[in-house]
Parts: C-alpha cells; sequence; structure tokens
C-alpha cells in the first residue's frame, strides 16, 4: 500500500506542474526565500543511560516547520530551519490476581525534540521543457531530546509508580534523496522529495523502522517530504 502512494504521490504533482503555463513552471529563481515543510522522515535518539528501560527515545517525525533559504547559484541551494517534534506512548496489561481482584500496569513515554535541518540541494536537470527541475538533496540535522519513562501499577484504584526517569541527548542525522521542484504563482513553488537515506551519526545507526518489512515489502524504509516556497528577491 505505501508503495502505491509513493508512485501516486509523485504522479499527482507532476501532472500539476505539466499542467501549468511553461512561464511560471520555471525553477525558483529567488536568492533569497522562506519556506514551509512537511517530512516524513524517522527519528530515533539513543541515550547514554545504563538503565535499559531509556536506551532509546520512541520514533518520531517532526512537526510542520519553516526554512530560510539562500540560493548560491543557478544549481545549488542552502536552508536552515528549525522544527518540533514530540511523541507519546501508553501501553497497558491487566493481570487478573484473583477473581474480582485486577492489576493493571501502565508504561508512559513521552519524547520532546527540537530538530535543526540544515539542508544542501542541487538541480541535475529539468524536464518537459524546462517545466519540472530533478535535484538531488543531502540534510544534517541536528537534534536535542528529552524522554520520560513511567511505569504505574493500579490496583482497587490506588496508584502506584515504580519507575519513573528522564534523560536528554543530542544526536546527529543525516538523511539523502531525491526530489521534483516545479513554480506554482510567481513567486511561490513546490517541491516533493524521496529520503532514500536516515542515519543518525552519533550511533552509526540506520533509521528504518520498518526494516521488519523490507524483504515483503522492499520500498517500506522511504518516506516522502513536500512544500512550498515563497521568494524575496528574484533574479
Amino acid at each position: 500500500m505505501k508503495e502505491v502512494l509513493i508512485l501516486l504521490y509523485i504522479c499527482c504533482f507532476s501532472f500539476m506542474a505539466l499542467g501549468q503555463n511553461p512561464d511560471t513552471l520555471q525553477a525558483q529563481k529567488a536568492k533569497y526565500y522562506v519556506g514551509l515543510d512537511l517530512n516524513g522522515r524517522y527519528f530515533l535518539v539513543d541515550y547514554d543511560n545504563s538503565n535499559p528501560f531509556i536506551e532509546t527515545s520512541d520514533y518520531f517525525v517532526a512537526k510542520p516547520y519553516l526554512h530560510f533559504g539562500y540560493r548560491l547559484n543557478n544549481r545549488i541551494r542552502l536552508e536552515a530551519g528549525i522544527a518540533y517534534a514530540g511523541e507519546r506512548e501508553h501501553h497497558y496489561v491487566t493481570y487478573v490476581e484473583a477473581p474480582g481482584e485486577y492489576i493493571d500496569y501502565h508504561d508512559y513515554s513521552l519524547t520532546r525534540a527540537i530538530i535543526i535541518p540544515l539542508k544542501i540541494t542541487h538541480d541535475f536537470f529539468s524536464v518537459f521543457k524546462g517545466r519540472l527541475a530533478i535535484y538531488g538533496t543531502g540534510s544534517i540535522l541536528p537534534t536535542y531530546s528529552k524522554t520520560r519513562v513511567r511505569k504505574v501499577e493500579v490496583k482497587a484504584n490506588v496508584s502506584n509508580t515504580t519507575l519513573d526517569i528522564k534523560d536528554s541527548a543530542t544526536n546527529t542525522f543525516v538523511s539523502l534523496g531525491v526530489g521534483t521542484s516545479f513554480k506554482i504563482w510567481k513567486k511561490v513553488s513546490g517541491y516533493q522529495e524521496v529520503n532514500i537515506l536516515n542515519r543518525n551519526l552519533t550511533t552509526d545507526r540506520n533509521i528504518d523502522p520498518f526494516w521488519f518489512e523490507r524483504t515483503q515489502r522492499p520500498l517500506s524504509h522511504l518516506s516522502l517530504g513536500i512544500g512550498i516556497n515563497y521568494g524575496f528577491r528574484p533574479e
């Protein structure tokens, strides 16, 4: 299903671009621009904690975030942004101690993170008479996160916290992918990306929450990104 969504996603945006007037579909030529990014790449932070209950955070993704860009030349663009991410998990099981007597075991996990995406894109070529630009992209993403883990037992409506620990860490991630960009209207351009690699450089861990599905679903590790840019000073 994910593979079909990826293909539909790419085709949809491509045909949207092809349906516009060629003059409005040239690659964004603004020297400076600001944009909004939504990316589905996953993060997993490792902690230097000897407690096995908080060795890593939960998987999380960044919320939509703003970035600022600078066009270095006709092919290369540099971007920097700031993003927030948060993930909350709650699992519980019920143990029957005796007829009519139950104990609920709750596991809580809360992760909050600040991410600084630093991105470079390089336009390889354009197709369909310049209506669609194809580019490669690479990102370095320093990430600071905090995670809190709690374990709570509830018996006869009385709660007892058996574990409550916190930790924080800074990890650095790298992401590589390919994308397409097109102008939508005047100073506004759009883009779409497919992230092929997402790795934690701090631990050399390949961040792929769907690794167990790869043999059955070869594209399950890919993630998508979309966004828009507004140019301040067209050349």
